[in-house]
């Protein structure tokens, strides 16, 4: 069995394009698509359509421009639209997804607001379904809560299903399933083992005097007289990835208690926590993502 401890915390670029033109390599629904979007964008000279980006089984993706003047400068943001499939099921996914965005509650009154998790408030309600890391993009870098790490953003919501409400024993299942693979994204991009599918094989962790399994097969050892195989990885941060893909539900802690983990950690576990390793310095955090982000060499 494995030992491990959580302290308790206290109470890129994207290649520009000149005109409205689709990729001739894109298939017919894709052009389908791209034909529908020149014509709706295409009257206001703001919008400039760049590429198709994806395409799923209840639509395609298209990333667009849009160039406007804020406070006399001109800006250019990129932004996605997804266009549906005819078909029942798909614009039923669709339905879910406009359901599932309308959280948190957009605000009109310029007021910027971080939604977190607080205990006894309800979440969303829903399971994202499809949780992998092609439904996960990465936004920008900011000057305040992502001055290290770029923004994540979770996208394809099209599998996406609503809480059950009570007394039914499945009511609040969506923090659970939505940890549990948020846990294999961690584990995964810990292994660099992106694409291998989930084993599985389970393993025991001893939390806080609480035997607990959990199927975090690929960074923890199998029995403990194992080495463990990311020695460098932090104990703190492998439990908590532990307990995310628990396989007993009461055994996971809540979306309110990973948050306040966080918070803590990244209060508390900073460049000289670490012994003031170099790789541990937030500017040279930020310049490693940025390279592994806007020059990674093309998947093989």
């Amino acid at each position: 069995m494995s030992s491990s401890s959580l302290s308790d915390p206290p109470a890129s670029n994207p290649p520009d394009s000149n005109a409205f033109s689709p990729s001739g390599d894109t298939d017919e629904q894709i052009k389908a698509d791209t034909e529908d979007l020149l014509n709706f964008f295409g009257v206001d000279n703001r919008f400039k359509y760049k590429d198709a980006v994806a395409q799923g089984g209840f639509g395609t993706a298209h990333r667009l421009e849009i160039t406007d003047v804020v406070n006399g400068a001109v800006v250019r943001k990129d932004f996605i639209v997804k266009v549906s499939m005819q078909r029942p099921d798909a614009l039923e996914a669709m339905e879910r997804e406009k359901e599932v965005l309308r959280w948190p509650i957009n605000r009109n009154d310029g007021t910027e607001q971080v939604e977190v998790p607080r205990p006894n408030i309800p979440t969303s309600g829903y399971t994202h379904g499809d949780l992998h890391a092609g439904n996960v993009l990465l936004g920008e870098f900011d000057t305040d809560e992502h001055e290290i790490t770029p923004i994540l953003k979770f996208i394809d919501f099209g599998y996406s299903k609503p809480d059950p409400a009570p007394p039914d024993p499945d009511a609040g299942r969506s923090s659970r399933e939505n940890l549990f693979q948020i846990g294999i994204l961690m584990q995964r991009i810990i292994a660099l083992r992106p694409r291998e599918t989930l084993s599985p094989t389970t393993v025991a962790i001893n939390f806080r005097g609480q035997d607990i399994t959990t199927m975090a097969n690929f960074i923890l050892p199998p029995t403990p007289d194992v080495p463990r195989p990311y020695p460098w990885l932090d104990q703190w941060l492998e439990t908590l990835v532990a307990l995310c893909m628990a396989t007993e539900p009461q055994q996971q802690p809540s979306l309110a208690d990973v948050t306040a983990y966080v918070q803590h950690a990244v209060q508390t576990r900073d460049y000289a926590f670490y012994g003031n390793k170099r790789e541990e310095h937030n500017d040279v955090i930020r310049q490693t993502l940025e390279t592994l982000m806007y020059t990674a060499p093309p998947p093989q």
